[in-house]
């Protein structure tokens, strides 16, 4: 499961690029704006291991960006 924004506030041309995408992928009138689409399923196959990242790369100390 997962969420994509498709409302973009601060660039007009790419909110519409997307908006007009899933009206006409989902038949929604144009009077109807979509914020978010969620997408629900099962993957098609296992996605390949991801390196999880140290507490030292994702932890600030003191300020930040601070080591």
């Amino acid at each position: 499961m997962g969420w994509s924004a498709i409302y973009q506030s601060d660039n007009p041309e790419e909110d519409e690029r997307r908006q007009s995408a899933v009206r006409e992928l989902m038949s929604i009138p144009k009077s109807l704006k979509a914020p978010i689409v969620l997408g629900l399923g099962y993957p098609e196959g296992q996605p390949a291991r991801r390196k999880m990242a140290t507490l030292e790369e994702t932890v600030s100390w003191e300020r930040y960006g601070g080591k």
